[in-house]
């Protein structure tokens, strides 16, 4: 990745979301599989503006981007992107429960939300509704799961 494309990540994303450390990429991607890739940047995106910003500068220096909601799906490949380089998008961050419809038993959620998030949200609005349950953990997606 060359310093023109980290300069404008810099310029677009508080340091608090991006990261380009190689040993604290490596721990964010390290999985179960037999094998791991490690980006060159990680950006933590909290609205779609941010979303779009970080696909513009890829796609202005053609840079690969790979997606994932939490990361937290194991036996899925868990964080790590399917290629070495590249932009890794963390979607974790993007964590509100937009509705929960009681009427017709559905939520609409942003790509962070967890199963335990969802779960807190109906147990504290007094929710009829319950969260199907994953074989995974509780602080997996339940879009990275779908």
């Amino acid at each position: 990745m060359t310093q023109s494309i980290i300069e404008e990540i810099k310029s677009q994303f508080d340091e608090s979301n991006v990261v380009f450390d190689p040993e604290t990429m490596a721990g964010i991607v390290d999985n179960c599989l037999p094998i791991s890739f490690c980006p060159s940047a990680i950006v933590y995106p909290t609205n779609k503006k941010q979303i779009q910003s970080i696909l513009q500068i890829a796609n202005q220096f053609k840079t690969p981007v790979w997606t994932v909601s939490r990361g937290k799906n194991w036996g899925y490949g868990s964080k790590s992107p399917n290629f070495a380089g590249g932009i890794l998008i963390i979607l974790e961050r993007m964590n509100k429960i937009i509705e929960v419809n009681e009427k017709l038993a559905y939520a609409v959620v942003e790509s962070g939300v967890s199963y335990a998030e969802l779960n807190a949200h109906l147990k504290k609005t007094g929710s009829r509704l319950w969260v199907d349950p994953t074989g995974s953990t509780g602080h997996g997606s339940i879009i990275g799961n779908a």
